[in-house]
Parts: structure tokens; sequence; C-alpha cells
């Protein structure tokens, strides 16, 4: 593992510190951020388990901080702010923890994130266009072909013609 040595603001931005403790510890290994990055997430959950939302959003936060591609966090970050009532905050979360889910590979994971979107919100065209691909992967045909039915109907419904007629292309070869 190759260690990225992180400079002073990153540092006041992650600890919070005065400038003058900083100019003490002037860097941190990237490893050991990487290390705390899993524990603040872990605290992030605990702290949604016992409804502490804001604890949990911070935590969430701090982990993302350090590893932007860290979809669990994405995904926890996106429960403490529905329950803070920012639908659209955990909404834009679940979408980032979807795709990063599908990048590395996890698509039942990934399909539980776009779940969760569209649990937020029926009309998120987004989120059934990303379930469709992801199910595509996991081989579900007829699930696919229903999320892109939806995606379909919703681009027509917005008078989105070229992006209906994208979805129809895509329902066309699968069928």
């Amino acid at each position: 593992m190759s260690r990225l040595i992180l400079g002073t603001a990153t540092f006041i931005t992650l600890g919070g510190m005065a400038p003058e403790i900083v100019q003490a510890f002037p860097v941190i290994l990237a490893d050991e951020l990487d290390r705390n990055h899993v524990e603040s997430a872990r605290m992030g959950l605990e702290a949604l388990n016992n409804e502490n939302y804001s604890l949990a959003f911070s935590l969430f936060n701090t982990s993302l901080l350090v590893n932007p591609d860290y979809a669990e966090a994405y995904a926890g970050r996106a429960s403490a702010r529905a329950r803070l009532g920012d639908r659209y905050g955990a909404i834009s979360d679940l979408e980032q923890a979807a795709g990063l889910f599908q990048k590395q590979g996890y698509f039942t994971e990934a399909i539980s994130s776009y779940d969760a979107a569209i649990s937020l919100d029926p009309d998120y065209v987004i989120a059934y266009a990303g379930r469709a691909s992801a199910r595509a992967r996991l081989g579900d045909r007829s699930g696919t072909i229903s999320d892109l039915e939806q995606a379909a109907r919703l681009f027509q419904e917005r008078g989105n013609t070229a992006a209906y007629n994208q979805v129809q292309e895509a329902l066309q070869q699968i069928r």
C-alpha cells in the first residue's frame, strides 16, 4: 500500500484542531486514516441504532472525508439524512452508494440502495434505470424489464423524448 501524506489543511478539516496544535503534528499517514474511516463508519452505525442521527451523520462524513469511495458510509449517511428530514440529501447519498456498490461488483447492495431511494421518491427515474442495470448484471431479466418500463413511463410523462427513446431501444434489445 502506498502511503499518502496529508498536509496541514486536511488535518485541520479532519481533526478540527487549532492551528498551533497542527503545527506540532504537521502530517498524518494515510494508512492510519484508512483504518479510522472504517471505525468512524462503525461508530456511525452504532449512533444510528441509538437514534443519534446528528452524530451518525457526522461520523459518516468523517469516514467519507478519508475514503470517498466507501459505499457503506454513503448508505449510512443516507439513513441519517432521511431520519433528519433531508430527503434529497438521502437520495443523493443512496445514488452515490449504489453507483459505488455497482462499480465494486456488489450488485445486490446496489439494488438495496436503489430500493431505498425509490422508497423516498417513487418517481426517481435515475434509481429505476440504475436498478435495472444492477438487475441485468445479476441476470434478473424480468426485474430489468420492469425497471426499464417504469423508467420509460417516467421519461415519457416528463416529456424527455430522447431518454424515453433510449430506454425503449434498451427494452427492445432485452426482449
